[in-house]
């Protein structure tokens, strides 16, 4: 009889000690799972960054609208081009500062070109094609983003007839990613056009389109600084 007991009590410790074992599994298994799940989360949400809408919003699921060749990469250009030979326009690109730089409103503007970069190396890491004039374009290059928020403006001569200038935003490859038109300016004064906003953290692109009667670069930021070197 004390066999039989022993035997029976045995069999059900060994009962509870395989459920025991079998949920210590099934928790393990749990957790492993939990921890795959995240994993393939983060996945999603790295992949995620790498989609973008063409302002420069991040975006989860692929579409026509939501590429990765829409994510901005340096160097980019931004380009003013226009065809009026009566016409004579020119860009300003208003900078964060440089790390340790506390300057009021840095900039750059149409005379800032490559030849004063030392091979592009300019604070704040961008630089323009150079003045032109009548028929032209004026190219501004960007090689790096510096945390902060770039305004592109134009001093747009008068008088000029709407679509008069093209700016385009192109990406590393070339690809143009966000176009504008000018506005009208019928008269002899000229006017600033505030074209777009770019937060080099997030690389979103704001676009602003207004114009001001007032000169640049006083007219949007006063005090200001011309950061291209002498």
């Amino acid at each position: 009889m004390e066999s039989l007991r022993f035997d029976r009590h045995t069999r059900r410790w060994g009962r509870l000690a395989l459920w025991l074992s079998r949920r210590r599994i099934l928790r393990g298994a749990g957790a492993l799972g939990a921890v795959l799940c995240g994993a393939t989360q983060f996945s999603g949400a790295t992949a995620a960054r790498r989609r973008c809408r063409t302002n420069g919003n991040t975006c989860r699921k692929k579409s026509k609208k939501c590429k990765p060749k829409f994510c901005l990469k340096t160097p980019f250009t931004i380009e003013a081009r226009w065809t009026n030979q009566e016409t004579d326009h020119d860009t300003y690109l208003f900078v964060p500062n440089d790390v340790g730089a506390n300057l009021p409103s840095p900039y750059i503007e149409f005379r800032c070109s490559s030849d004063d970069t030392d091979g592009g190396a300019l604070y704040p890491f961008a630089f323009v094609s150079g003045d032109a004039q009548g028929p032209g374009d004026e190219i501004t290059t960007i090689t790096r983003l510096l945390p902060g928020r770039y305004e592109y403006w134009i001093l747009l001569y008068g008088p000029s007839p709407a679509a008069d200038l093209t700016v385009n935003l192109r990406n590393a490859n070339g690809r143009v990613l966000r176009s504008w038109s000018s506005p009208p300016n019928p008269s002899l004064e000229t006017v600033g056009w505030h074209v777009f906003d770019l937060d080099g953290g997030t690389r979103q692109i704001t676009a602003i389109d207004e114009t001001i009667d007032a000169l640049l670069p006083f007219g949007a930021h006063d005090p200001n600084t011309d950061v291209c070197p002498d």
